[in-house]
């Protein structure tokens, strides 16, 4: 465990159908001020709330999303050129919606299925950047899996670690900029349920980039990391991770002007996650997407990196990612954000203090 790095950070499947379905879509006001129960992180916003999820089941392979399945090829899915290259290497894949046919905000589960404590479902959320998702699951024979999506057809899934017996639940889940559809679903015996909420931001910046990793409960602590051009890991001035970029921002791009740095506004500190860094106006160049394993996880965890650039969004898995191992993910060019799948795995076990101390990448 990063004790340094909580120290900081505390200052700064589903199977089956639905079934006959019941929907409610009741209303509680959440709570506003800063990650208070569900409903917010970073700035305003108000509210508790509930994501969706993912399961496996209904709406497998369905979605939108760019690259084919795990498609290797060359521009797979909505093929290369500006603002994506998906195509340009190996295991990029999509982000799958798996309830694309449940829209409508509430709570939507059968008789004999799971049930939440969640009960509002539509959230103004000001300039909040994140959302606290929170609550109770009764029911469920599992982790609820969420799925998000703006309006502009941005898209991020990952679970929700969900105590088992007890159906408690927590997670800080990044933002997209606008109205967007966040699904919470949860497998049970008969039936999953499937919660939907709309929240809309407002007053926020368009990212040019955005980097969101999960991963599974082998892993403890894997980090992100967003290097700049000409930069390395774990240089304060050029990687934006847990020690430069929370509540902070390394000066990137134009030198004193704010609207071009990094921020990494979402962390976790030991396993699923998930972490979130966004840029908007990223300088001209090559930026480089790392990750590290903390800890003493097991060396099989394995996890995914959802990269949305622009309005295009690739989902990147990751196999057996070690403890004190560096794996090189993505490469991003601007302008154009051309994205180049890397899949580079670095032992650092031999240089690794406070994090890999290696000249990478």
């Amino acid at each position: 465990m990063r004790h340094r790095k909580l120290a900081l950070v505390l200052a700064v499947a589903l199977s089956g159908g639905l079934g006959a379905c019941e929907t409610d879509d009741g209303g509680r006001s959440g709570g506003e001020g800063e990650g208070e129960g569900v409903g917010e992180g970073e700035g305003e916003g108000e509210g508790e709330g509930e994501g969706e999820g993912e399961g496996e089941g209904e709406g497998e392979g369905e979605g939108e999303g760019e690259g084919e399945g795990e498609g290797e090829g060359e521009g797979e899915g909505e093929g290369e050129g500006e603002g994506e290259g998906e195509g340009e290497g190996e295991g990029a894949g999509e982000v799958v919606d798996p309830a694309p046919d449940v829209v409508e905000p509430g709570e939507h589960r059968c008789d004999s299925g799971p049930d939440s404590d969640l009960e509002t479902f539509v959230l103004e959320m000001g300039q909040a950047t994140t959302f606290v998702l929170a609550g109770v699951v009764e029911g469920t024979t599992g982790n609820g899996t969420f799925f998000l999506q703006s309006n502009e057809g941005q898209r991020l899934a990952g679970p929700i670690p969900t105590t088992p017996g007890v159906g408690e639940f927590a997670v800080t889940l990044p933002l997209f900029c606008g109205e967007q559809l966040l699904k919470a679903v949860w497998p049970g015996q008969d039936c999953p349920l499937v919660v939907v909420l709309r929240l809309t931001t407002s007053q926020c910046v368009v990212a040019d980039l955005r980097i969101t990793v999960t991963w599974d409960d082998l892993g403890d602590d894997w980090e992100l990391h967003l290097i700049r051009p000409g930069g390395r890991i774990n240089d304060d001035a050029t990687d934006c991770t847990w020690t430069s970029c929370i509540g902070v921002s390394p000066d990137w791009g134009v030198l004193g002007d704010p609207a071009d740095d990094p921020h990494k506004d979402v962390d976790d500190l030991d396993a699923f996650g998930p972490e979130n860094i966004w840029l908007a106006g990223p300088e001209a160049g090559t930026y480089t997407v790392l990750l590290e394993h903390w800890d003493s996880g097991d060396p099989g965890s394995d996890g995914q990196v959802t990269l949305n650039v622009a309005d295009d969004t690739v989902m990147i898995p990751i196999v057996d990612l070690a403890p004190q191992h560096v794996r090189t993910v993505a490469r991003i060019t601007f302008p154009g954000g051309v994205i180049e799948v890397v899949d580079e795995d670095h032992d650092c076990t031999g240089n690794w203090e406070d994090g890999c101390l290696d000249d990478l990448p």
